[in-house]
């Protein structure tokens, strides 16, 4: 496969998701020319239904959406390619190079997209359990779906719990499943006071049934739930960043400036990957401003 583009880009995005096709729309809208490549891997794919994202007062499936974002951006012109980074490269007067499958293309900027990945929890059955709602990553996008029912936390360290205490805004009848380590005792407290039922250190088995999961714990004890919120963490998908030495916050996230431009003039970074709070809707925010920052910064050169 032949590189066809024969002069630098404006602008190529690394990632498919929400925030990189967001861009994409942007800047072709801007008149850009901009090339996206995808991997397939956005975590959008994997969400049966948001309920939280503006204008679709039904929810909307992740697919779905990906697939309408698509059909936009492909409106405008925008060119999306199946593909890994592995590599990106900047000389002091030279555009950026980003390679990907033995192609090599060239871009005066750089938007990163890569988005994050979640800790998956060693369970049997969790794909199927993800599509039917079972098990769940984010209480932010689907809190409320927990009011009423019986829930369980699957978690680590003082993230575990400080997700344990924001779900419990939601689902009164919560369990505590505290993974590998023993809870230490100031957070045995915050726990306490909110009368959450604490399973302490690593369950024999958890396993997901038909209709939620079930578990046996170290002391013999069993317990079902209706749902399983898995607060393990999330790694940002960082190797780009990492390779051109980018500043990054301590959870990995790339930092940028209010322009969403990291530490190195040309390269933004927006969605999951960077610095914030991992929303859909913050995603395709970030997209925006990242894009009519590339613009501007563009116009501003000869």
């Amino acid at each position: 496969m032949e590189n066809d583009f024969l002069s630098p880009l404006d602008c190529v995005v690394v990632g498919g998701g929400a925030a990189g096709l967001t861009a994409a729309i942007y800047l072709n809208r801007f008149c850009r020319t901009v090339l996206v490549i995808d991997s397939g891997c956005s975590r959008l794919s994997l969400i049966p239904s948001t309920q939280n994202y503006p204008g679709f007062p039904s929810g909307v499936n992740g697919q779905e959406l990906l697939k309408r974002l698509h059909l936009q951006a492909g409106r405008f012109g925008a060119s999306i390619r199946n593909g890994v980074v592995s590599e990106i490269s900047k000389g002091k007067t030279q555009p950026f190079e980003i390679r990907s499958d033995s192609v090599s293309y060239f871009a005066k900027t750089v938007i990163l997209a890569t988005g994050s990945t979640d800790v998956v929890p060693q369970i049997e059955g969790h794909e199927k359990a993800l599509k039917n709602a079972f098990l769940r990553y984010c209480p932010i996008c689907d809190g409320f779906e927990a009011i009423g029912k019986k829930v369980a936390v699957l978690g680590a360290g003082r993230h575990g719990v400080n997700e344990a205490i924001f779900i419990h805004h939601y689902a009164k009848d919560l369990t505590y499943i505290n993974f590998p380590d023993g809870v230490a005792a100031e957070n045995m407290e915050l726990l306490a006071e909110r009368d959450i039922k604490i399973f302490d250190g690593s369950p024999n088995s958890l396993v997901f049934a038909e209709y939620g999961v079930s578990g046996v714990f170290g002391d013999g004890s069993q317990a079902s739930f209706d749902v399983l919120y898995s607060a393990l963490g999330l790694n940002p998908n960082n190797e780009m960043a990492r390779l051109l030495k980018l500043h990054l916050d301590v959870d990995g996230q790339v930092k940028v400036d209010d322009h969403m431009q990291s530490s190195l003039e040309g390269f933004f970074a927006i969605g999951d990957v960077a610095h914030g709070l991992n929303q859909i809707s913050v995603a395709t925010g970030h997209a925006a401003i990242a894009a009519t920052a590339v613009h501007n910064l563009l116009c501003g050169r000869k």
